[in-house]
């Protein structure tokens, strides 16, 4: 991939987007004594887009170029030097107003819904894009039903495994956003989660075959009509299939029903 700029016209492309730099970072809610660095990581992915933006593809830059300023955040967040508020995501995922620390390993462990509904909503799209993006589909349908309360008997019978295998997996999980920090692992970026007022949007990106986008598409767009819910909707943006959802755990079934029935077609996935 291109890191430099060779043409005025890219030169360009990164002087009418730097707004989105500054945008993302925002959404990140970085400490202050961190910020300047990560307008430079994202100016980084910027860059990058610039370099290596197709235009015969039929796509927006600014689409582009966000998704790439994304992952370069993303990606920065495996230094431990990078801290949002209190938290550190390498073992925390939160710390609450009374001290109390709140593991990755509680969240795997918990049945409650309510760990979940407080939970700053930052520090939540963070692990929820680290869940999607990092771990591979059955793991990521787990993670899915955990969020909405499920027990482990309960997510068996819905993948069709024992309990048992539940548990295990759920260790190879935990180990796995882990070692993301420590050591760094594949971070797909084809799916981005994002809070928006009263509800949750979902992009996947799916892979360029136009067929296969199609039957995608055509699966996505059944399994929502057939939730008979004007509170699930389902848009088409070239490549991407965004889900918006209510902003409460039990979307996040209907989530999992989405990338089970269209995973093989989503980018990046085996």
């Amino acid at each position: 991939m291109k890191k430099r700029l060779t043409s005025l016209e890219e030169q360009e492309l990164v002087l009418q987007n730097i707004g989105l730099v500054y945008y993302w970072v925002n959404k990140f809610v970085v400490a202050p004594s961190n910020y300047d660095d990560m307008i430079s990581i994202g100016i980084i992915g910027l860059i990058k887009a610039a370099a290596n933006f197709d235009k015969t593809r039929n796509k927006k830059f600014a689409s582009y170029a966000a998704k790439c300023i994304r992952n370069e955040l993303f990606l920065s967040f495996r230094d431990k030097s990078f801290e949002k508020k209190e938290v550190f995501l390498e073992d925390i995922v939160k710390v609450n107003d009374n001290g109390k620390e709140l593991y990755l390993k509680d969240l795997l462990s918990s049945s409650s819904n309510s760990i979940y509904e407080d939970q700053d909503e930052h520090i939540f799209e963070i692990l929820i894009n680290l869940i999607l993006n990092l771990l591979e589909k059955r793991e990521i349908l787990i993670m899915l039903y955990k969020i909405s309360g499920y027990r482990q008997k309960e997510i068996a019978k819905q993948l069709n495994l024992s309990q048992p295998q539940i548990s295990r997996l759920e260790k190879t999980i935990c180990k796995k956003i882990k070692c993301y920090y420590e050591r760094g692992r594949l971070f797909k970026g084809a799916y981005f989660m994002s809070v928006e007022k009263d509800l949750y949007r979902v992009s996947i990106t799916l892979n360029d075959n136009e067929k296969s986008k199609k039957e995608a598409i055509r699966i996505a767009n059944d399994i929502t009509v057939s939730k008979n819910s004007k509170r699930y909707k389902l848009e088409i943006d070239n490549n991407q299939i965004i889900i918006y959802m209510p902003r409460d755990s039990n979307s996040f079934p209907f989530l999992a029903t989405i990338i089970n029935g269209i995973g093989k077609y989503i980018a990046n996935e085996s």
